[in-house]
């Protein structure tokens, strides 16, 4: 999905911005949590700024663990199918070799041919399963992991629109040269905290709305495997055991 590209892009461009940036912003954002703090304003007597968070962001960080959390537990489910699969190819090479060893007369060639391409498919759906399905699932869960570290970026950026403010009104203040770039600061800051909750919020409506489908694609593209791996086994398993009665019943006619 496209979509995903975009929170990909919207992870990104926040996390590898330019270390100047990032250690400026991250001095700022301390000492304006700080500043801000509710047991600072008690302090000084002042009332607490109006930093509103949207409550649908706070409705969607309740439920965004929940969906993390179902996503892990289909990525746990699919796992231990990938696992149950390489034991049962395990399972039917043990049998095919066990019947091999056999005597020559008490041999099933047969048997032979269909347990081999059994075992060979059972090992090869366990590996789909863990290539198709669970490393994609990965990926996308820690995407989502990342992005819920990232919901509270809209209020970070408030605050250093705020930083940026009272370092210009500073700037005023004393005369200072500096008053020109004070204003390009607060000019960037708005701008990228626009952007930025812009970005945010079409990537959480897209999340809202998906939510049950997310879940459901993955575990329809999990039924979807399994199915042709039982549609295969069952060609595999009907002829040569057919053929073998046949076989069977022509021997104990002809004795």
């Amino acid at each position: 999905m496209d979509t995903w590209v975009n929170l990909e892009r919207f992870i990104a461009e926040y996390q590898h911005r330019p270390l100047s940036e990032r250690l400026r912003d991250r001095q700022r954002l301390l000492v304006q949590r700080l500043a801000y703090s509710s047991t600072a304003r008690k302090l000084f007597g002042k009332q607490q700024p109006t930093t509103s968070t949207s409550p649908r962001l706070v409705q969607f960080e309740k439920t965004h663990a929940a969906l993390v959390d179902e996503l892990q537990a289909l990525i746990g489910h699919a796992r231990t199918t990938a696992a149950t699969f390489a034991q049962m190819g395990h399972l039917w090479s043990a049998l095919v070799e066990a019947d091999a060893c056999a005597l020559v007369e008490q041999a099933h060639v047969k048997f032979l041919a269909a347990g081999t391409k059994l075992a060979t498919l059972c090992m090869t759906c366990g590996t789909e399963i863990l290539a198709m399905v669970v490393q994609p699932l990965e990926a996308k869960c820690e995407k989502l992991k990342q992005l819920h570290g990232l919901l509270r970026i809209e209020h970070d950026m408030q605050l250093l629109v705020l930083a940026a403010t009272r370092k210009l009104e500073r700037a005023h203040a004393t005369g200072s040269k500096n008053v020109f770039h004070r204003q390009n600061e607060l000019t960037a800051a708005k701008g990228y905290a626009t952007r930025v909750a812009t970005d945010l919020h079409v990537i959480l409506d897209w999340v809202d709305t998906m939510r049950r489908q997310l879940v459901r694609l993955e575990m329809n593209s999990l039924a979807s495997l399994l199915a042709r791996h039982a549609m295969t086994a069952a060609d595999t398993l009907l002829s040569p055991v057919d053929q073998t009665v046949v076989t069977s019943s022509s021997n104990r006619s002809v004795d």
